[in-house]
């Protein structure tokens, strides 16, 4: 018997099956694809900062840590949330 049987079907297409990635806005200041970047914590073995950070000008999100399948959404909501301008903002733009 080989190590695969041993895994059940269910676990077997789950494994399989790839986390899919959010959508991501473009960049709010310079129009740019937004990426979304990780990297290993210091703190834990197996815990990683997550975060979404423009390719082109930098701009990016707080750095939150933990499990993939809790952060990612949390970030990628977090660039997509898009502030409407102030009505000052837009008078001066508008002149």
């Amino acid at each position: 018997m080989q190590q695969a049987d041993l895994i059940a079907p269910a676990t077997q297409a789950a494994a399989a099956v790839p986390q899919a990635q959010p959508q991501l806005l473009r960049c709010p200041c310079c129009g740019s694809a937004p990426a979304l970047r990780n990297s290993k914590a210091q703190f834990a073995e197996d815990t990683y900062w997550h975060w979404v950070e423009c390719s082109a000008c930098g701009l990016a999100t707080r750095y939150m840590a933990g499990a993939a399948e809790r952060c990612i959404p949390a970030v990628a909501t977090a660039w997509n949330t898009r502030t409407p301008a102030s009505k000052s903002a837009a008078k001066d733009t508008a002149q």
